[in-house]
């Protein structure tokens, strides 16, 4: 049984630890490479400002890491100590906690819109209790093809909020040899299973193998919804659909599971 991870090595380490006690085989083909943003000078007006936030937001493990490390390197994580922080997904809210700061309550729904209308409500909420304009304001710490949501559904409901990239999200650079090698396993079903953590890593693996939409005894593993919603846009049929964390509930089996 292999699963195919479009995420790099380092990235997926413990994924594919957690794979391989199932009883799968991993197999590494990254589409996308992370890096750091083209230049620092956006982030670091804003940590030279950090105390004019009251929250911050975090959509991805990579957005918490490049932040927290900047900070690290030009200021301090003391001075975070009182803000607020909302994230989307398990992952990110464990990303946040491993720096030791805490993390509101995420929504059920781990996707930027869900979170977007939770912080709407919850300082909404929180004025109508003080009966006054609270004077909240937000962080947004993203990459560069991150979903703008989140920024766009607070400004609408006139609530204060800056957005800066702090990493980047770029096509890796894949061989020849590489590339017919996988697109050979794919064709002769030896691939169970391709995991998707992104939708650029959707976009991207698209482009290498225009085809690959057409193999229907292929099952797709997304991380969330926005990713899910990617694969749904470029023609893979929803049936063929299932979330990561379902490989790793025994209570659950992945949609088409004869297929696996």
């Amino acid at each position: 049984m292999k699963v195919l991870i479009t995420r790099t090595k380092e990235q997926a380490l413990e994924f594919a630890e957690r794979i391989v006690k199932l009883g799968y085989e991993p197999i590494f083909f990254p589409t996308i490479e992370i890096t750091e943003p083209i230049s620092w000078n956006e982030v670091d007006d804003v940590i030279a400002r950090i105390e004019t936030y009251t929250d911050i937001i975090f959509t991805s493990g990579n957005g918490v890491r490049y932040f927290f490390q900047r900070m690290q390197e030009i200021s301090s994580l003391d001075k975070l100590n009182d803000k607020i922080f909302h994230t989307v997904g398990d992952k990110t809210k464990d990303a946040v906690a491993s720096y030791g700061f805490h993390v509101s309550d995420s929504p059920k729904i781990f996707d930027s819109q869900s979170l977007a209308k939770e912080i709407v409500h919850r300082v909404i909420l929180s004025e109508a209790k003080n009966l006054s304009k609270l004077n909240r304001k937000f962080l947004f710490p993203h990459g560069n093809l991150s979903d703008s949501s989140i920024e766009q559904t607070l400004k609408e409901n006139k609530i204060e909020i800056d957005s800066i990239i702090v990493y980047q999200t770029i096509k890796q650079a894949i061989d020849e040899i590489s590339k017919q090698n996988i697109w050979k396993q794919l064709s002769n079903n030896e691939i169970n299973i391709v995991t998707f953590f992104s939708p650029s890593s959707v976009k991207h693996f698209k482009e290498i193998f225009p085809n690959f939409i057409e193999m229907k005894t292929i099952q797709i593993a997304v991380i969330g919804n926005t990713t899910k919603k990617a694969c749904e846009e470029i023609g893979i049929n929803s049936s063929s659909l299932f979330f990561i964390d379902e490989l790793f509930n025994t209570n659950l089996k992945p949609q088409n599971s004869n297929h696996l």
